[in-house]
């Protein structure tokens, strides 16, 4: 997945690396080529967590946390393995803002360029479910 800043620059980078790998999927813009980057990270992370979390009851219940995820592995659809281990890897994480659905606004008084991005408003997220 990849994007660039317009049309022509999508395509060139897109050209390139069409010779350097087997699958590239553009999107309309950066904005999104960043949010998909967040969704997989994210779902990732999820996972790898609660993968973690499972392992450490199973021990205390003396259940085989392997053997389960084996068998679950045998779900032809709607799971995907995940296995204990120490913890979700790589710097992507240290670079994303959390972000709370319908408690964000676009800034306007930053030169940077993520001047568009979203930022967190001076209300912080409820320990409940955000709405919006």
């Amino acid at each position: 997945m990849l994007a660039g800043i317009n049309a022509e620059s999508t395509a060139r980078i897109t050209a390139l690396y069409e010779k350097l790998v087997d699958t590239v999927v553009p999107v309309s813009s950066p904005k999104e080529a960043e949010l998909t980057k967040l969704l997989e990270n994210t779902f990732r992370h999820v996972n790898i967590a609660l993968v973690n979390e499972l392992a450490v009851f199973s021990r205390a219940l003396g259940i085989d946390i392997w053997e389960a995820i084996d068998a679950a592995s045998t779900k032809p659809f709607g799971f995907m393995r995940f296995t204990p281990g120490p913890g979700v890897g790589g710097t992507a994480f240290l670079l994303i803002r959390p972000i709370c659905p319908g408690r964000f606004r676009a800034s306007s008084d930053k030169t940077s360029d993520s001047s568009s991005l979203p930022t967190m408003s001076t209300t912080t997220c409820p320990t409940t479910p955000c709405s919006g």
